[in-house]
């Protein structure tokens, strides 16, 4: 009998000390882009409240947005244009991401990457110095199935980061891929839609993957010269 007793006990003590955290779905479910501190516990999920919460692996949303676990997924509830204003925000307004992510405009039936027709906009305002960050602990990121415009700098800045994916997304262009939608730098600087660079610890960024070999996978990118 008392063999009996011990083996459920091992067995129960094997799951309880075995949990495993599954990555969290993060849904966006606004195109409002206002400032944190006034959208905590507002039942909306911004894209800022989302990517802080992936930053903190955790809640900072007051409940707005699912808590992050660690390589989280952040879709969309329907297709949208973000125009990025907010003023509380990493210098001028970028999306700075500190951990990985894997952000999906495709998701939902918001876009298809063959036919090339994508439904996420991420809008710089014409004000934007960057629109999305990748920064250092965000190694193993994806962006994916975004339209991203009206920058001044860069769509996307990758610095201090590594194994980096960039797939079928519109950069620099209108929502339709076929028209140049980049604002030029007004000091005569350089441009670029998709940056890639050391940064202030001098840390080279490696496995940098832009395009693929999927149908689907390419980017279509514009980049803009500085304006005299």
């Amino acid at each position: 009998m008392r063999k009996l007793l011990l083996i459920p006990l091992f067995v129960l003590a094997f799951f309880v000390t075995n949990k495993v955290a599954f990555a969290a779905i993060i849904t966006v479910n606004t195109d409002q882009d206002i400032s944190l501190m006034n959208a905590v516990g507002d039942g909306l999920c911004s894209i800022r409240e989302a990517i802080a919460n992936v930053n903190a692996t955790g809640d900072t949303s007051g409940g707005d947005c699912v808590s992050a676990t660690g390589n989280d997924t952040i879709v969309f509830s329907e297709p949208m244009t973000i125009h990025l204003t907010s003023q509380l925000s990493n210098d001028m307004y970028a999306l700075q991401i500190t951990a990985p992510v894997h952000i999906d405009g495709t998701a939902n039936g918001n876009g298809d990457c063959i036919a090339k027709n994508l439904g996420v906009e991420l809008d710089g305002n014409d004000a934007m110095n960057d629109i999305i960050r990748l920064f250092e602990g965000s190694d193993g990121s994806t962006i994916h199935g975004l339209v991203l415009n009206h920058f001044t700098n860069a769509a996307i800045d990758i610095s201090e980061s590594s194994n980096q994916t960039i797939t079928c997304n519109f950069v620099g262009t209108n929502k339709t891929g076929d028209q140049n939608a980049v604002t030029p730098q007004q000091n005569g600087g350089p441009l670029g839609s998709i940056q890639i660079q050391t940064g202030a610890d001098h840390i080279r960024p490696q496995n940098i993957v832009i395009g693929g070999t999927n149908a689907g996978d390419g980017n279509v990118i514009v980049s803009a010269a500085p304006s005299d």
